[in-house]
């Protein structure tokens, strides 16, 4: 099957624990994909956000949220 070139990945909050190393693996099989991280609000796993985007080639960004009134 044909793998996407680049994924945006997405997050309001906490990701699962091992997210990074399942994504290390699936691009160590093969196709590299870049995947840019984008953390909105919450920055509970931007430290596996940061890995995912680093070692995929991709970038990591924090979006501060603000609650309306």
């Amino acid at each position: 099957p044909q793998r996407p070139d680049v994924v945006f990945f997405l997050t309001d909050g906490e990701i699962p624990d091992g997210t990074a190393d399942l994504i290390a693996e699936l691009n160590g099989r093969g196709g590299r994909v870049i995947v840019n991280t984008i953390a909105f609000g919450d920055p509970a796993s931007q430290e596996q956000l940061r890995r995912i985007a680093r070692e995929s080639g991709g970038q990591y960004s924090f979006v501060e949220t603000r609650s309306m009134p």
